[in-house]
């Protein structure tokens, strides 16, 4: 099922452990904000796809998120050249109930698939290393609503050259 990602910042991002490997907490992960909550940034045109694969006995898990944009296609183009061009420093949310799925780490920049799509304005991205398959936070999480171009301005400090209305 498609859902609107949440996209965070490492650099608002205090601390991040590990998810729990425990019995009743398996998956949970702490994440510490720098701020008084976790602060992202929601774009509406993008949806998300989370799934996941086995690397193997005790080799823990690949993640990948499948994304679908629907927009204009010069944003798609500037969307998919930015995170092309640039190392991914941020961790993507998914809502999943009252918690959230956590893509990505800190210690590992996610990376962008490059593949053939069956959908014309799709791309995958991929966390090649989770120690569970569906790690989740249960905190508070704020978003701001911004269209893609201000997605790659937060998200990589790529600077607006033109604002088109």
């Amino acid at each position: 099922m498609e859902k609107t990602p949440i996209f965070i910042p490492l650099s608002s991002i205090e601390s991040m452990g590990e998810a729990e490997t425990s019995s009743y907490r398996c998956g949970l992960m702490e994440i510490v904000p720098k701020g008084k909550w976790l602060q992202g940034f929601r774009c509406g045109c993008l949806t998300a796809e989370y799934y996941w694969q086995s690397n193997g006995a005790g080799k823990g898990f690949s993640q990948m998120l499948y994304f679908n944009f629907e927009g204009r296609r010069s944003h798609f183009n500037f969307l998919t050249r930015t995170m092309f061009n640039h190392e991914n420093r941020f961790i993507v949310l998914l809502p999943s109930g009252v918690s959230w799925l956590v893509f990505g780490s800190q210690q590992e920049p996610l990376k962008i698939i490059d593949e053939g799509h069956t959908r014309e304005r799709d791309f995958t991205m991929e966390c090649e290393y989770s120690i569970v398959p569906y790690p989740y936070f249960d905190g508070e999480v704020i978003a701001d609503y911004c269209d893609v171009v201000e997605l790659m301005e937060h998200l990589y400090n790529v600077k607006l050259e033109d604002k088109e209305n």
